[in-house]
């Protein structure tokens, strides 16, 4: 799972919390500081997360898919829509599907050298490996996205508060200064 290092992003780190209660039975491998703290794990940062550990961690992943530790393995981030609209997604990597083919585009089936094992258990995990680094990538700049976003109403908002705040002030002392012209007159009538 991978959620933001900080906060002020409006509900970015709670989408994310929210798809996660919906999938059950899972074992979470968090990553970003929100999501560490959440799950009570060491802190590992979204923002800073290396290639390398990625690979690290693909093939672990790989490697515990293989002996049957666990039988699915989902990426839950956040899916770039428009600057305005991040969504919570949790992509599903392991297993690979097949895609069925029109029989009209039938190709004869590829070989593989040395065997088809052999090459999916060397191109799974750096498939694995990229697609988690991508998705750690783009969660990032929704992230980002997210907080430039909220940041920027909230400056709305304070601005609207100003301003009706401004007016208030004017009108109490508009009133004033009536209400000492009032007197004024009033007292030089007598």
């Amino acid at each position: 799972m991978i959620a933001g290092d900080r906060g002020l992003a409006g509900g970015y780190n709670a989408n994310v919390f929210r798809l996660a209660s919906t999938v059950e039975d899972a074992e979470v491998i968090p990553i970003g500081k929100r999501a560490c703290e959440r799950w009570g794990k060491p802190v590992v940062s979204s923002e800073k997360f290396p290639a390398t550990e990625s690979a690290r961690l693909a093939n672990e992943l790989c490697q515990d898919f293989r002996d049957g530790k666990f039988g699915r393995l989902g990426i839950l981030y956040t899916r770039y829509r428009s600057m305005m609209s991040q969504e919570a997604t949790l992509l599903w990597v392991l297993p690979l599907e097949k895609k069925e083919k029109d029989a009209e585009n039938a190709e004869a089936a590829p070989v593989f050298e040395p065997n088809e094992q052999t090459v999916l258990n060397a191109a799974v995990p750096t498939y694995v490996s990229g697609l988690l680094s991508a998705c750690i990538r783009e969660s990032y700049a929704c992230e980002v996205a997210a907080r430039r976003m909220a940041m920027d109403s909230a400056g709305k908002n304070a601005q609207d508060m100003i301003d009706k705040l401004q007016l208030q002030y004017n009108r109490a002392r508009q009133n004033s200064i009536t209400q000492e012209i009032t007197e004024i007159v009033a007292g030089s009538g007598l």
